[in-house]
């Protein structure tokens, strides 16, 4: 069973760079799984190995040459994915919270980004007594921990750095 541990996440919209900038505070150092879903598929990357108690997050839609198709970009402790939409005008923002308090071993909805295709945004904090650090960094979540899990989600923790999976 993973640690339970609170989770502050705060941020905001940065005019000047339009990305979302956050900040995950915890008393505990933490690890972070990104996974992004859109046309019942979910993208999904790890973060670095965990090195403080805080990291930070950022949301970010860059423009290609037609401004409308942005490349929906999230990375989470220095891991991260992106995946291409389509939004409804060049100042859309998908509305987040500017304060979220969660707990680790929660998967948690952070954000949808109403495009076509719709991406959904999740995120799943994990405290790094929960895992163990392989030899080049990749962590995998400890066997201890590991009871009780969705099968999706200990496939995604006991994996590699990034993956792909098709919804059921």
């Amino acid at each position: 069973m993973l640690i339970r541990v609170p989770v502050l996440i705060a941020g905001g919209w940065d005019p000047g760079s339009g990305k979302w900038r956050g900040v995950a505070q915890s008393s505990e150092p933490l690890v972070s799984v990104v996974l992004l879903s859109a046309r019942g598929e979910t993208d999904w990357c790890k973060s670095e190995r965990a090195k403080a108690a805080d990291f930070d997050l950022t949301l970010a839609l860059f423009p290609f040459e037609d401004p409308l198709i942005v490349q929906v970009s999230v990375t989470s402790g220095g891991g991260g994915r992106r995946f291409a939409t389509r939004v409804p005008s060049v100042t859309y923002r998908p509305v987040l919270p500017a304060e979220l308090r969660i707990s680790t071993g929660d998967r948690i909805h952070l954000a949808t980004v109403e495009g076509e295709p719709r991406v959904e945004i999740s995120l799943m904090l994990v405290a790094a007594q929960d895992v163990s650090v392989g030899r080049k960094g990749l962590w995998h979540i400890r066997e201890q921990a590991a009871t009780g899990l969705d099968e999706s989600l200990l496939k995604i923790l006991t994996g590699g750095r990034t993956g792909q999976f098709r919804a059921a």
